[in-house]
């Protein structure tokens, strides 16, 4: 009986360090107003680095700053990719392939999103076949974009494209967030129609721009304070099922390896076995199907632990990790060369997906600390506005504040004025905030605005917030 609750790290816990999020303004003597997640090695099961992949994650931890769990998760988004849409599972009734999306999340710089990706490439790019190569993308533009790389014919040579794959490699999630809360922008439709393998096509544009078999993946990083900065310009993203199509994992840099350089004799002999797998899984179209031991597993203990509830109020992130732990499932057994997912697949796969599923609940710790009483969001919002975080300057007199209008943080927290009166004057009276007059923007006599500053310190006592 598989025991979800055994965990352990992977390596020894290192010196931890505070980041700021690169390029947003985060005043210096504000820094510490916003309380984003202590950057911490979280805990994950040894069942996570399962056959080649987990062989391959393990093996460069010698060589390699880039935490193991990024590296797997960007080898299994890889390979996923690689493999291209000819395996296809039916057992849950609806048809998963091996393509993913997946988020690193981590500090600027010690996070080393970047370098798990580079050391992945590694051993997969040059195990793949040779098209594979013509099939990625670096950078994510518009949906427009997306869809003439996914589109089943060459637009501009109006020939049959015969290859769905797609991997695109974004350094910077962030634009991708920008970009799809633009206006008219159709990018979040259509990365979630392409999750879910629905075609893809424009309204507005002509048949040529129609995709209607592809096969994406992608892979990209960021860092805690920029994804909370956009959840709280788009809530949506939670509410539409956008970034639930993500996977995301929770990653820091591994000690100090100056000479990083992972040595032939390391690549070499696992990108054999890579290739190998690899091109048994593209010559043939397959429908994967359980063994009798997995199908027991799945249908009894498995199914029932990943559609638990949320005791956090980040449910929505988790809907999808029923469908995740298949996928993942299906890209371990494929990389051992086989054709039916086992129970040692699917223990593999459950691990990867609770390890993403804890790192949900770190990046938003910040967030989940509100849950449960709605007040505290007012003091969230306040702590992130002093910190320049999502919020322009208001000039004061000669002063630069930092703060928030009533009107602002009744959209932000969707509280009744009295409420917001109430948590206000409670701020107010622990010396936690400090209210502005500031007159009418336009010149025009009337009533002027309140901007409510945050004043109080971050180790200060709050009536709302966890410590």
């Amino acid at each position: 009986m598989l025991d979800v609750s055994k965990s352990q790290p992977i390596v020894p816990a290192g010196k931890m360090v505070e980041s700021e999020a690169a390029g947003f303004p985060v005043k210096a003597a504000r820094a510490g107003a916003l309380k984003q997640a202590e950057p911490r090695r979280l805990p994950v099961s040894q069942d996570a680095f399962h056959g080649v992949l987990g062989d391959v994650a393990r093996s460069i931890t010698t060589y390699s700053e880039a935490d193991p769990m990024g590296v797997l998760a960007s080898l299994a988004t890889l390979f996923g990719n690689a493999v291209g849409d000819g395996v296809v599972m039916r057992e849950t009734g609806r048809p998963l392939k091996a393509n993913m999306y997946t988020l690193l999340v981590g500090p600027s710089g010690r996070g080393n999103k970047g370098k798990a990706i580079h050391d992945a490439r590694q051993f997969i790019d040059p195990a793949a076949d040779d098209a594979w190569e013509r099939r990625q993308l670096y950078g994510l533009a518009s949906g427009e974009g997306l869809m003439l790389k996914l589109a089943d014919k060459d637009p501009e040579h109006c020939v049959p494209c015969d290859d769905p794959r797609l991997l695109v490699e974004v350094p910077e999630f962030s634009n991708v967030l920008e970009k799809q809360g633009r206006e008219g922008s159709i990018l979040s439709d259509t990365l979630r129609n392409a999750w879910d393998g629905k075609p893809l096509q424009n309204p507005t544009k002509d048949a040529a721009m129609r995709a209607s078999r592809h096969h994406l993946s992608i892979l990209s990083g960021i860092t805690g304070e920029e994804l909370e900065e956009y959840l709280h310009r788009y809530p949506n993203l939670l509410s539409n099922g956008f970034l639930n199509r993500f996977l995301m994992f929770s990653v820091l840099g591994v000690g100090s390896k100056p000479f990083g350089k992972i040595p032939m004799s390391i690549i070499d002999p696992r990108v054999i076995r890579l290739r190998a797998a690899l091109t048994a899984a593209r010559d043939t179209d397959l429908e994967m199907q359980m063994t009798d031991g997995a199908r027991v597993l799945w249908g009894g203990e498995l199914y029932e632990h990943h559609r638990r509830p949320a005791t956090n109020g980040m449910g929505k992130m988790y809907e999808r990790c029923g469908p995740y732990t298949l996928k993942y499932a299906m890209v371990f057994a494929l990389a051992d060369g086989l054709r039916e997912v086992d129970q040692q697949h699917l223990v593999a796969a459950t691990a990867v997906v609770d390890y993403a599923r804890s790192s949900c609940e770190h990046i938003f710790a910040n967030r989940v600390a509100a849950t449960g009483n709605p007040a505290a969001t007012v003091e969230m919002r306040l702590r992130d506005a002093a910190a320049g975080i999502n919020q322009a300057p208001i000039q004061v007199g000669t002063r630069t504040v930092y703060g928030l209008t009533k009107s602002q943080l009744l959209t932000a927290t969707r509280l009744k004025a009295h409420e917001i009166d109430r948590v206000l004057g409670d701020l107010r009276g622990a010396g936690a905030v400090m209210m502005h007059k500031v007159p009418r923007r336009d010149g025009k006599p009337g009533k002027p605005s309140e901007v409510w500053e945050w004043i109080g310190e971050d180790t200060q006592t709050s009536p709302y917030v966890a410590a």
